[in-house]
């Protein structure tokens, strides 16, 4: 199956494969790059630029504070999806200030399932 259109919020080896299934024209929305760790150094490695060239790919970045404005009628919105049950999440929660510091690097290995929350009380 060809994809037209990816949203990642992680970038790294996902996406490296997502890119070999995109269709000609297709799009991608870059929105973060957790799966890197640190950027100093700025990371380096295997290149993918030959399936953005092929496939003629569109790319584009979304930063969400560039949607500001808007924040208040995309928060109604999500709370309306929500309490429908059209969309669902999940989380993975740590407890206490002790637990930070490996829930945030268990993040860069992937075994968190959903958004990651530490409760600090």
């Amino acid at each position: 199956m060809q994809r037209r259109m990816v949203y990642d919020n992680t970038g790294g080896p996902i996406l490296d494969v997502v890119l070999r299934q995109m269709a000609v024209a297709g799009r991608v929305v870059q929105c973060g790059t957790a799966s890197t760790g640190s950027w100093i150094p700025a990371p380096t490695g295997p290149r993918n630029e030959r399936e953005i060239l092929t496939r003629r790919l569109i790319w584009s970045g979304f930063v969400i504070f560039d949607h500001r404005a808007r924040f208040g009628e995309a928060c109604g919105k999500l709370a309306d999806l929500l309490n429908a049950g059209k969309i669902t999440y999940d989380t993975d929660l740590s407890t206490g200030i002790e637990a930070a510091s490996a829930s945030i690097a268990s993040l860069y290995t992937g075994e968190n399932t959903g958004k990651r929350l530490i409760l600090i009380a």
